[in-house]
């Protein structure tokens, strides 16, 4: 008798499979799920998979944004958690977060999501004419204003 639980297929996997798999736009949710942690190859597919789950691209997304820009469901998993990219600011620094993402971030974003969006070198003009030297400027006189009109008199 093994003593692999029967439902832990992934122990069975072998690493060309489990690459495969990653790769295959047919695998489904669990059995990507099964192949989380398996090294950093499979997970970098993992995350870039359309049909990985939500869970298992908020655990990869940090480790590997690039990847995790370039899933073609990213759509499907910002609206699945609309805080997604908040959640993992580092994505807003990627070339290819959605360009809604980048214009979120540059006008709804902390100071350090609207400097991610400004470092992504594919944020598009109409994005970037949002966060001015003048921006933040303006944003620091407001900070100050507000820190003085709190101090007792």
């Amino acid at each position: 008798m093994s003593s692999i639980p029967l439902t832990d297929f992934s122990a069975l996997t072998d690493d060309a499979t489990a690459r495969q798999l990653a790769i295959d736009p047919s695998t489904p949710p669990a059995e990507l799920e099964r192949l989380l942690g398996r090294g950093a190859e499979i997970d970098r597919a993992l995350v870039r998979h359309p049909n990985v789950p939500l869970h298992v691209y908020r655990a990869l997304a940090a480790t590997y944004p690039r990847s995790a820009c370039a899933n073609p469901a990213i759509g499907r998993l910002i609206e699945e958690e609309p805080g997604l990219i908040q959640a993992i600011p580092r994505l807003l620094k990627q070339p290819f977060c959605p360009p809604s993402q980048l214009r979120w971030g540059a006008g709804h974003g902390s100071r350090g999501q609207q400097l991610a969006v400004l470092r992504n070198p594919a944020v598009p003009d109409d994005v970037r004419v949002l966060l001015t030297p003048a921006h933040f400027h303006n944003d620091a006189l407001r900070r100050l204003e507000s820190l003085a009109l709190a101090q007792p008199t």
